[in-house]
């Protein structure tokens, strides 16, 4: 019964997701990859000029603000002119979503989404169908890369609920027959459930593994220490969370094949993916990625992400704070061929970069457990400006291992960060399933000591 319900899920997903807005853009996206850097550029303004102006004469929210921004239609000359347009953070549209719908577009032929709610405050966003079929052109182009076709066998670890949580043996795992994904549960993902999570996908011999890091990276574990050596995927395919290199290792010994990231949101505004050769890429048929540092514009360095999406007209979202932290490089090249915008580092959330007791910004940390073989899993909460406690599931004897990482997160915090360690048998996750790898308790206190 479970797996029909799944299967008659999924034939609504496919109805909303593909269908002739899909097949044209996704014709389209496989021939717009090859472009030069030039028309890119070009093409990208020209779709930043038709959103801003069509938001400007057509969407509530747009038309006040840019007023008193003294826009006017036709003002966007250069992709640098946004930057006079103000920014739009997530509580402006939770407030008042339909502000930012299109007046072209009406209530009966919108679907309403709801992000996942990181920060526990979910958003509702509207769409078309035609955005969603835009949107899963681009994720078909993805798989094109690593020939992954349609209907090929896949495995799915995400925050689906596909068997009752108070379920105790297996299998844990659910076939949608219409598109032949197989969805495994990220709930029941305990040691004495997990040979059979890798048995159930050796006898699956999928052709893509997708979904959350932390969770595939347990079944990789799990195959290595049973020494299964079947699972054999072209690629495996992360998402939804802040990839560590530690997972990425883990997972490329235990499947033999790479580990492509990718990174998307809710509100259709941005979409990076790693390319065969492991480049990081903003695609900019999607949209137009910024990165910022107080408001201005910055590449080859940290800086927070602000997106406008090109595929959702009833709901525009313009330089869209995502919170999110990135490193976006001035330079545009890669030997995959592809002139797409190149993403050097996916930092992760803004709340989740921790500080020096003196502000330094750390941003990323997972290279600090690279070597330690007993450490399972880590989390850094910084929940002082000068205290981190540091979460961890030992997989038996650690003293040699966190005597190593003390001294690391010295070097890295400076002596006068108090530093408790906590072994625990697990690491909590959020509500959807997902796992944070560093959480900052006060984020707000560092900052305004910085500014002090």
């Amino acid at each position: 019964m479970q797996t029909l319900v799944v299967t008659g899920y999924g034939m609504v997903l496919h109805r909303r997701r593909y269908g002739a807005e899909h097949r044209r853009w996704l014709a389209r996206l496989l021939k717009s990859q090859w472009l030069s850097g030039e028309v890119v550029r070009s093409q990208q303004l020209q779709a930043l000029r038709r959103v801003v102006d069509d938001a400007f004469v057509h969407v509530p929210y747009y038309r006040e603000a840019y007023a008193r921004a003294g826009y006017q239609v036709g003002a966007l000359q250069k992709t640098e002119d946004l930057s006079a347009l103000p920014i739009v953070d997530k509580e402006e549209v939770r407030r008042d979503p339909r502000a930012f719908i299109s007046e072209r577009f009406p209530a009966r032929a919108l679907y309403e989404g709801h992000t996942s709610g990181t920060s526990g405050k979910p958003l509702l966003t509207y769409k078309t169908r035609s955005c969603y079929q835009r949107n899963w052109a681009f994720q078909e182009r993805v798989r094109s890369w690593f020939d992954i076709r349609f209907r090929a066998p896949r495995v799915t670890l995400n925050a689906r609920p596909v068997v009752p949580p108070q379920q105790h043996e297996p299998p844990f795992w659910r076939q949608d027959l219409f598109t032949a994904n197989w969805h495994f549960s990220v709930f029941h993902l305990s040691a004495a459930n997990l040979p059979a999570y890798v048995s159930a996908m050796a006898a699956i011999a999928p052709v893509e593994i997708h979904g959350y890091p932390s969770a595939i990276v347990e079944v990789a574990r799990a195959a290595i220490e049973l020494g299964e050596s079947r699972i054999r995927p072209r690629a495996v395919v992360t998402s939804s969370e802040t990839l560590l290199d530690t997972q990425r290792e883990l997972m490329e010994r235990a499947f033999g094949c790479a580990v492509r990231d990718q990174y998307g949101c809710a509100e259709n505004v941005v979409w990076v993916s790693q390319c065969a050769a492991g480049t990081y890429h903003s695609h900019p048929e999607y949209g137009y990625l910024e990165t910022v540092e107080d408001g201005k514009p910055v590449l080859d360095r940290a800086g927070e992400v602000l997106g406008t999406g090109f595929i959702n007209p009833a709901m525009p979202l313009i330089r869209y704070r995502l919170g999110d932290t990135m490193v976006v490089s001035s330079q545009e090249s890669c030997v995959c061929g592809r002139s797409f915008p190149v993403v050097t580092q996916l930092v992760g959330r803004t709340d989740d970069v921790l500080y020096s007791p003196d502000g330094k910004p750390l941003g990323r940390l997972d290279p600090l457990f690279k070597g330690l073989e007993s450490i399972v899993e880590g989390q850094f909460v910084q929940d002082e400006t000068d205290h981190l406690t540091v979460r961890l599931v030992a997989s038996g004897p650690a003293e040699r291992d966190v005597a190593d990482l003390g001294g690391r997160i010295r070097d890295a915090f400076g002596p006068s960060m108090r530093v408790t360690m906590e072994f625990t048998d697990s690491i909590p996750r959020t509500e959807a399933g997902k796992f944070r790898f560093q959480r900052n308790l006060v984020q707000g206190n560092v900052q305004r000591s910085l500014k002090a």
